[in-house]
């Protein structure tokens, strides 16, 4: 757990994240199968939080369950192999982050660099076109529009830089799950 240099102080001299790191400790002591923790990052600094993400990480390389609860859904999409959402008492949904995601969900994005005078042609020839960094993306809402998009591009000699699926984050989905039926109940 990294204390090994703490071990002559008393608790109440140790910082939030060795603090963390001592409850983290309590429960895997006796090396269990399943490690239960709550809100394991809580309070944490960024450092502090990386340290308990590895010490999460290498649980589960020995083979551990580890079950966490997190507000912060950027660290269950980090960690985790399946989530369960509970909403007002109810299970919303249970299982792989990616049995989670609707097709309607996904969007389509296409960048690419073009030639500075054609920066204009751009802009009004795509609705939506955003400029940053020198390229340009364009969001769209199939794969279809994607792939018949891509032709005229190349036929500008524009230059493709990526094409591709964009998949929402876990909080998205979970801020628009109150207007859909779950995909699993």
């Amino acid at each position: 757990m990294g204390l090994a240099d703490a071990g002559d102080l008393m608790l109440t001299h140790y910082s939030k994240g060795m603090l963390q790191r001592v409850g983290i400790a309590q429960p895997i002591i006796h090396n269990p199968e399943v490690v239960i923790m709550d809100e394991p990052m809580s309070g944490l600094d960024p450092l502090g939080r990386h340290e308990v993400k590895e010490i999460i990480r290498e649980l589960r390389k020995e083979g551990k369950a580890v079950l966490f609860s997190s507000h912060i859904l950027a660290d269950i999409e980090d960690l985790s192999d399946r989530v369960l959402i509970i909403e007002k008492g109810t299970r919303r949904f249970f299982g792989p982050l990616a049995d989670i995601v609707l097709a309607q969900d996904i969007r389509w994005r296409v960048s690419f660099s073009a030639p500075e005078q054609e920066h204009p042609l751009i802009f009004s020839s795509f609705k939506g076109a955003h400029l940053a960094d020198g390229r340009f993306s364009l969001t769209l809402n199939t794969e279809q529009e994607m792939n018949a998009l891509l032709p005229s591009l190349i036929e500008r000699r524009y230059t493709i830089v990526a094409a591709g699926p964009v998949y929402p984050t876990l909080e998205e989905i979970v801020f628009h799950m109150k207007d859909r039926e779950a995909p699993h109940g």
